[in-house]
């Protein structure tokens, strides 16, 4: 069975309850609610979040200079049930790289930091891979990094563990390897934020938190906001997160306290105000605009994301966006600067798709503007050939292989080692339904005629995977010695070990906080689990022939070697 995560992944200067004993209200950007047409279209797009008893989302838009539509739908506590308001507080995840971006940047405007220097010139204690990047690395997701929080979850952390600073330092700062040469791709990952984070504390010599209140929220307005080290702190408003379980919602956990990836509390309306900042305003500085830097790659190529926005092209209109997932949280914030506008949606619910719900907001303020431009869908369906070329196995994360297979009139998918297999809907020729509530697209490159080398899985409007087609060759399983496997491996730069072992004939991983991980061989030598962070081992031999360790790869964390004890 495939689990969801397997599926798709201050205060010295606060006070009293609330965020700030002091409020200062002069710079805040006055807030009207729209009425007509537009706010008609916005009550009927979230009908859904208004019935009783749900979690729901505020929503706040900006349009030329001032926030236009401010609301709250659904409630922030199921329990005592208040309302969302657009001044309910969430968590939202990553969104936060975008202050984390703009901390580094304003240090870096006023000549403390330089972004072509190496990571090892500010954190000398670092002695592992990460040394060798730098500042510019960490801010496009283009160093290689393994990610943080997949790297405790390999090394025996549970998903119920706090999460702190102290931690993902420990395990960043230890490892000995990338996932590929710096500047040759880009890999979204959280540990080049939180390395971020710690170098705007040491060079600034003050708590990240109390920075980025004292540089980025108190000069632009936003009271309602800062970096959280701390969830049992007390803080008025903050709205709770819901998992939905099919039948009604019950509570998820935050669990996170590391900050510099994620840790940011705010709301809809003070993110109005920082989006309205961007447009050349005042509040506006050089380090905003050195925001818009684009990632250019070894090879030349010029990629969506510049320093925690993405930049896309929807409707016919330049969009700069990110969004953030963590428990039951969802955020997203879409500005569209030629058009002066700007939108904010902040969920408690995994159940809500803030991305999908920002763009039709988009839609509906910005359908009669210039060069608004309605795409024209590809039609037609796709014919027996193209099915047949499209069949085959593609590896999302390693060992996380989804099979597509064909009858000729329907495309079909399961994931390697599972029994359940589903048919897809087709949307074109190219593009194709893998998951409706999730809104997951699998689309193919209409320009290549031939058998595909990959294809983009695509999560509601922003969210792509770049996955590669993989050729398995046959292989029996069956005829496999699994004992000659077993054996206890220890990892260095997870600082942990696993123990592999015979359990009713099937070969287990065995970890003494974890529940035992079961292992399929399906080539030579290689074994994949139904958990993401250890997807894939890859096994070494001697020239022996005896297995000496193992390599495991997991989402965004690959080749961490095991020794054979």
């Amino acid at each position: 069975m495939l689990t969801s995560t397997r599926r798709t992944a201050l205060f010295g200067a606060l006070a009293g309850t609330g965020f700030l004993a002091a409020r200062p209200s002069s710079s805040k950007t006055p807030l009207v609610r729209s009425s007509g047409p537009q706010s008609d279209a916005m009550a009927q797009l979230m009908a859904r979040w208004t019935r009783p008893g749900k979690p729901g989302a505020a929503i706040t838009v900006s349009l030329e200079g001032a926030c236009v539509f401010s609301e709250g739908f659904g409630a922030a506590d199921l329990e005592n049930i208040a309302p969302v308001t657009p001044k309910t507080v969430f968590h939202v995840a990553s969104l936060s790289k975008q202050f984390t971006a703009y901390a580094a940047l304003i240090l870096t405007a006023e000549g403390k930091l330089s972004l072509d220097e190496k990571v090892l010139k500010y954190l000398p204690e670092v002695r592992g891979a990460a040394r060798d990047l730098t500042l510019r690395h960490l801010l496009h997701h283009s160093g290689g990094l393994r990610d943080a929080y997949t790297l405790l979850e390999a090394g025996g952390w549970r998903s119920d563990d706090a999460v702190t600073d102290e931690q993902l330092r420990r395990m960043v700062y230890r490892q000995s390897g990338l996932n590929f040469k710096p500047g040759d791709r880009f890999q979204y990952n959280n540990s080049g934020y939180f390395l971020l984070a710690q170098i705007v504390a040491r060079v600034s010599a003050q708590p990240f938190p109390d920075f980025c209140l004292e540089r980025i929220f108190i000069p632009l307005g936003m009271t309602d906001t800062r970096f959280n080290d701390d969830n049992q702190r007390i803080v008025t408003g903050r709205a709770n997160s819901y998992f939905s379980n099919g039948e009604g919602f019950e509570r998820a956990i935050l669990n996170s306290m590391a900050l510099g990836p994620t840790g940011l509390l705010t709301t809809s309306e003070d993110l109005c105000r920082w989006a309205v900042a961007f447009e050349g305003k005042p509040g506006q500085t050089c380090a905003m605009k050195a925001m818009h830097e684009q990632l250019v790659l070894s090879d030349g190529t010029k990629h969506f994301y510049a320093m925690g926005q993405e930049r896309h092209l929807y409707n016919g209109l330049d969009t700069w966006s990110h969004g953030g997932r963590d428990a039951g949280f969802r955020a997203f914030l879409l500005r569209v600067p030629d058009q002066r506008f700007s939108v904010a949606v902040l969920s408690n619910t995994s159940a809500f798709d803030a991305s999908r719900i920002a763009f039709a907001v988009a839609d509906i303020y910005l359908v009669d503007k210039p060069g608004f431009v309605r795409p024209v869908a590809e039609q037609g369906e796709p014919d027996a050939a193209r099915l047949q070329r499209y069949a085959g196995a593609y590896e999302l994360f390693p060992g996380l292989i989804m099979l597509l297979a064909t009858d000729g009139k329907t495309l079909s998918t399961t994931w390697l080692g599972d029994s359940h297999t589903r048919p897809l809907k087709a949307l074109s020729p190219t593009t194709f339904l893998f998951d409706p509530e999730a809104n997951i697209t699998l689309e193919f490159d209409p320009a290549e005629p031939g058998i595909p080398n990959g294809l983009k899985y695509r999560i509601s409007r922003n969210g792509v995977l770049d996955v590669r087609r993989l050729d398995l060759t046959e292989f029996d399983a069956a005829s496999l010695d699994l004992s000659s496997y077993v054996g206890l491996y220890r990892s260095a730069d997870l600082a942990t070990e696993y123990e592999l072992l015979l359990d009713g004939g099937r070969l287990v991983a065995r970890h003494q906080r974890l529940s035992d991980i079961a292992l399929y061989p399906y080539q030579t030598d290689l074994m994949h689990s139904f958990k993401a962070v250890f997807g894939r081992l890859a096994f070494q031999r001697n020239m022996a022939g005896k297995i000496t360790g193992f390599n495991m790869s997991g989402a965004v964390a690959e080749d961490l070697w095991f020794e054979r004890v």
